[in-house]
């Protein structure tokens, strides 16, 4: 799609009717029209409504209740009732988890590093975050990083196991023929009842726990208590319809919380590693604000000791998250104006279309990348474009969000939009952010990053890394995205870890 765009030169819409292969869509390019779909509006209150067509696919590892599908006032109370778990002074009590967690990832890069084989990034990556969704959301230890350091007796939750299946049904689905295959369908649904009962089982077990510690009142603070104990904190019995609703929310966090982070890391890693001088400023800015010893436990002790405070000054590498989020957004959103509504989007220029009827694509992938909004190195890797701009928070999603200090903004609020924006941006972008910036803080210092195969950097005959002129390394071949649910990168990310010298 990205394609056809360019070679449209960027039109703001972009129709593409492949009926009867599957439903027409209207290709959305331009930021401004982007935000008229996803702010209210008389016609739809919350944003236009998800495409059902296109969201239908995800029941098996979201469920049927989950708050990317649900629509109108039970999609709202659904929010509501969720949301304290996700408020950035909250998530701030869960640090230690996720510090904690980011310990076994460093242990793992360290093994890496010491018999020089290559690994999948992603595969460490997604183990990482599991972990943190796991402990943050539903206070379980997936135990994903035990068994990847090959920890005698660790055993793998059964939450885990089941997500692991359902997920690997979801591979190759760039092959149409696969997506229509009956036997890959029925394995899909199989294996998302085998999750659902798992994560229905998990919370039966903590709700029972929690009504125990509210009996003998153990309980008298909520610091440091996981999403869902927040959200099912005022209910005295877990009805089968709090148990349906509880279990699709917790699974559509365990699956969209792993998702953005570890591949976000992945690419944060590969640019950081291509990026010689970026590297370069990331790491001094973290020497002035955390101290230039760089030992694992030394960095946990300041974030413990300073968290918010000092994670607020790292604005470079707010920069760099940025900067990553716009070129490589995991996902997109897909919206649908039902017939008959007379749903008109209009072009800065004043055009107007009527798309009733169409699959309206927000994609961010094509939004970051605008050059009319950020000009003609748009697919380059330059985190300085954000300094004095760099919030990655949900003020993003405020149109008073004006940038910097100075109140300047270099680009428009609406052109970045990796957690969506209106009511129904990502509820889980707080932490996601939170994350981020802990694991990179934690690592960038300590290891360099070689990419493997596709990506790879380039040598020349002095057997030095070649260099362009924007000062990155060149490389080989590019290295490119895949589909699976949402945009990961195609290969799993192979590495070869050094420690820094």
């Amino acid at each position: 799609m990205h394609e056809l765009v360019k070679r449209a030169n960027y039109p703001p819409i972009l129709i593409l009717d492949v009926r009867p292969v599957n439903y027409p869509i209207c290709i959305i390019s331009s930021h401004y029209i982007a935000e008229q779909l996803s702010k209210p509006s008389p016609l739809f209150r919350y944003g236009v409504l998800k495409s059902p067509s296109a969201f239908r696919e995800l029941v098996p590892v979201a469920g049927e209740s989950s708050l990317l599908i649900e629509e109108g006032e039970y999609w709202r109370a659904l929010r509501k009732r969720f949301n304290p778990g996700f408020a950035p002074a909250h998530l701030m009590t869960l640090l230690p988890k996720i510090l904690e967690k980011t310990q076994l990832f460093l242990q793992r890069l360290d093994q890496a590093a010491a018999n020089g084989k290559v690994i999948m990034m992603d595969n460490v990556c997604v183990d990482l975050t599991f972990d943190i969704i796991g402990s943050v959301v539903l206070d379980v230890d997936m135990n994903a990083q035990l068994l990847g350091l090959g920890v005698m007796g660790a055993q793998e939750d059964p939450i885990l196991k089941a997500i692991r299946y359902v997920l690997k049904s979801y591979e190759n689905e760039d092959n149409p023929l696969r997506e229509i295959n009956p036997l890959v369908l029925y394995r899909r649904k199989w294996y998302g009842r085998r999750f659902d009962a798992a994560v229905k089982a998990a919370i039966k077990r903590k709700f029972a726990e929690m009504k125990a510690q509210q009996a003998s009142k153990k309980e008298s603070t909520q610091k440091g208590r996981s999403v869902f104990a927040l959200a099912l904190q005022d209910f005295n019995v877990l009805t089968p319809a709090a148990l349906n609703e509880t279990t699709d929310q917790i699974k559509t966090c365990i699956f969209a919380g792993h998702d953005t982070t570890s591949t976000t890391l992945q690419w944060a890693f590969y640019e950081l590693s291509r990026s010689p001088q970026v590297l370069y400023k990331l790491c001094a800015e973290l020497d002035d604000v955390l101290g230039t010893d760089t030992d694992p436990k030394s960095i946990s002790d300041m974030l413990l000791a300073r968290g918010e405070e000092a994670l607020q000054r790292l604005t470079y590498l707010s920069a760099v998250i940025k900067e990553i989020l716009r070129l490589y957004p995991p996902a997109s959103t897909l919206r649908t104006s039902p017939p008959g509504t007379n749903f008109k989007i209009r072009a800065e220029d004043g055009r107007e279309w009527c798309i009733d009827g169409l699959a309206a694509y927000n994609c961010h992938f094509i939004i970051g990348r605008d050059p009319k909004v950020f000009g003609p190195d748009a697919e380059i890797f330059i985190p300085e474009r954000w300094l004095g701009d760099t919030d990655t928070t949900e003020m993003t999603n405020s149109d008073m969000q004006e940038g910097g200090k100075d109140g300047e903004k270099r680009f428009p609020t609406s052109a970045w939009r990796p957690f969506e924006r209106g009511p129904r941006n990502c509820i889980g972008q707080e932490l996601a952010n939170l994350e981020i910036r802990v694991i990179l803080a934690s690592t960038v210092r300590k290891y360099r990053f070689h990419k493997v195969g596709m990506g790879a950097v380039m040598f020349g005959a002095n057997e030095k890394p070649m260099m362009n002129d924007k000062g990155r390394y060149m490389v080989v071949d590019e290295l490119v995205n895949k589909r699976q649910i949402t945009s990961k990168p195609v290969d799993g990310m192979p590495m070869q870890i050094t420690l820094m010298s």
